[in-house]
């Protein structure tokens, strides 16, 4: 009697155990929320370009949540840091493909949002960027960005010329011959640019991109009248200062990377005047905007640029294709994929950066603005 109390301990113990597991196994299968994976540098030289990302996007999943989430179901958006590079993406895309991630609102730069697109176009995964500009950025059929393409800037930045600058003849042209988001934009510009206006152009590399003088000392020399600058703000803050400096006092405009020099340069004087092309400007009044800059502000200390307002709607993008598609966590993410690749065709996301529509190959719709720096504040050009 004893032997047999012992042999039914066992095995209630052991059904018990089983059965555990099977009720484990069961929650892990059933997914609860949805799962966006994020990139972006969040170390390194283009640190500030991924962290406004990802504080936009936590600035709208923190709304999307308290509202109730996607169709009922709540967003757990995990953002990793690629570093701006190519190799680190991968790990990065791969790592949050193991852990079951439902759609990917990355990568940040161009470079890793091209190779996290031939891997999440493998696994069939929805990806949208905020802020990849290149052309190949949206060469898969599951990928989607928010900002406007290399040279829809450069177009729109020699149309900036011709509106506001009229009088000039002769413009000055610096970019970075090793980023393809810099050549892309100068290509499309040179394309572009009236045929009455004479170009003086300079290159840099990035390596080289804290001594400007022998490319100023060019534009002087040329008696250039306005200078164009489509290359990143950290680069920017070295490039101004020296001019500055060096006396070169003209016009200086330039492209969405721009956007957060305020945040570089101490030199209030020095980027005076600056007109930039960006997807928004922090003290707009209208009310989304106003909104998002006092809530942006109050959290992270500080004004928020387009790439914050860019993770912001990107998400918002998500939400609208993924609630247009009734898609729930339970679906796999080729199943969302294939849904949100027709009703991101379909949707309006009346965002920060402009009210959106996407066609089918990835590019969104929406107009332009431009920013000029005044008093080393960012206001909304007017003529």
């Amino acid at each position: 009697m004893k032997k047999f109390g012992k042999k039914l301990v066992v095995m209630v113990l052991v059904l018990a155990m089983v059965a555990t597991c099977f009720a484990g196994c069961g929650e892990k299968e059933v997914a609860n929320e949805f799962i966006i994976g994020g990139s972006g540098p969040l170390t390194g030289p283009a640190a500030s370009y991924g962290i406004s990302v990802k504080q936009g996007a936590e600035t709208a999943v923190e709304e999307i949540n308290a509202a109730g989430g996607i169709n009922g179901y709540k967003i757990d958006y995990r953002p990793r840091d690629d570093e701006h590079s190519n190799d680190k993406v991968k790990t990065v895309v791969e790592t949050l493909i193991d852990d079951g991630m439902h759609a990917f609102m990355g990568a940040t730069t161009s470079g890793p949002t091209v190779v996290a697109g031939s891997i999440t176009s493998d696994e069939n995964i929805f990806q949208i960027s905020p802020s990849g500009s290149s052309l190949p950025c949206t060469e898969y059929d599951n990928a989607f960005r928010v900002c406007f393409t290399d040279p829809v800037q450069g177009a729109k930045s020699a149309k900036y010329l011709t509106d506001y600058l009229p009088e000039v003849k002769k413009v000055g042209v610096l970019y970075d011959s090793s980023v393809g988001y810099s050549t892309g934009i100068y290509n499309a510009f040179n394309e572009a640019v009236d045929s009455s206006v004479e170009l003086v152009v300079q290159t840099f590399i990035t390596e080289s991109s804290t001594d400007f003088n022998t490319q100023i000392r060019k534009f002087k020399d040329e008696g250039v009248e306005a200078v164009f600058v489509p290359f990143y703000a950290a680069e920017a803050a070295n490039f101004l200062t020296q001019a500055k400096m060096a006396g070169l006092s003209v016009p200086f405009f330039g492209c969405d990377g721009m956007d957060g020099i305020d945040g570089i340069m101490t030199d209030v004087d020095a980027m005076e005047g600056l007109v930039y092309l960006s997807g928004f400007v922090y003290s707009s009044q209208e009310a989304n905007a106003k909104a998002f800059t006092e809530k942006y502000n109050k959290k992270y200390g500080k004004n928020p640029d387009q790439f914050a307002a860019a993770g912001y709607d990107a998400m918002y993008a998500i939400k609208a294709g993924m609630e247009k598609g009734e898609c729930t966590p339970a679906m796999s993410p080729s199943d969302i994929c294939d849904i949100m690749m027709k009703t991101m065709t379909e949707v309006t996301v009346n965002g920060l950066t402009g009210t959106m529509t996407w066609t089918a190959d990835g590019e969104t719709n929406k107009d332009a603005q431009f920013a000029v720096m005044k008093d080393g504040k960012q206001e909304a050009l007017t003529k």
